[in-house]
């Protein structure tokens, strides 16, 4: 993850904006079989021969995502809405 965060920052112009969504590993109800999944891309339901396509996600743990923001070269607002959520968390990361 960390290798795909840098090369993102390094395609951003000065000034520019990325979105990124990032996915606790810690939910409170959560049980997981390990922290990599295979998670249904549902793009218009379209299934591909029979089946829809899906994607790998790696979900982080805060640890994990503490030492990936200290070591990108980018901003990344401190959001406490997202941060207290359980499910998807959303941060706007400048240049």
């Amino acid at each position: 993850m960390h290798q795909t965060i840098t090369e993102c920052c390094r395609c951003l112009r000065p000034g520019g904006q990325m979105l990124l969504y990032v996915w606790a590993f810690e939910q409170p109800n959560g049980r997981f079989p390990s922290q990599d999944l295979l998670v249904p891309w549902n793009l218009s339901e379209i299934p591909l021969n029979g089946r829809l396509p899906q994607v790998k996600f790696h979900k982080n743990s805060t640890k994990e995502e503490r030492v990936i923001q200290a070591s990108v070269p980018v901003t990344v607002p401190d959001d406490e809405k997202a941060s207290n959520s359980s499910g998807w968390l959303g941060s706007l990361m400048n240049k």
